[in-house]
């Protein structure tokens, strides 16, 4: 089994009551909300353009919110086409939400 490489820690681990509730409807929902938890914190930042992954890199580097967005599979209806994760600047926290609740 391969190991992967935690680039910043995730501090406590949230979801809004959207993502909660698509996670009830879907429980395999939750299954890919773990697989993107473990992208963002290993540095795949999913659908993201190349400037907003440079700025994901120096933020890991400096200090800073790290930013993702994920491709929801289609197969996963109801909720919509993305899914984002930010990890704040100090490291506290993570949250898991859709872009309409931003």
């Amino acid at each position: 089994m391969s190991s992967i490489t935690k680039l910043f820690p995730l501090g406590c681990v949230y979801m809004t009551s959207g993502v909660d509730s698509v996670c009830h409807q879907h429980p395999s929902f939750f299954q890919f909300i773990a697989e993107c938890l473990t992208s963002h914190c290993s540095g795949d930042f999913g659908t993201l353009c190349h400037s907003d992954i440079a700025t994901n890199q120096v933020a890991i580097q400096h200090g800073g919110r790290v930013f993702s967005s994920y491709a929801i599979p289609s197969e996963i209806d109801s909720c919509g086409d993305k899914l984002w994760v930010i990890t704040e600047s100090d490291r506290s926290s993570t949250t898991v939400l859709f872009p309409g609740e931003y």
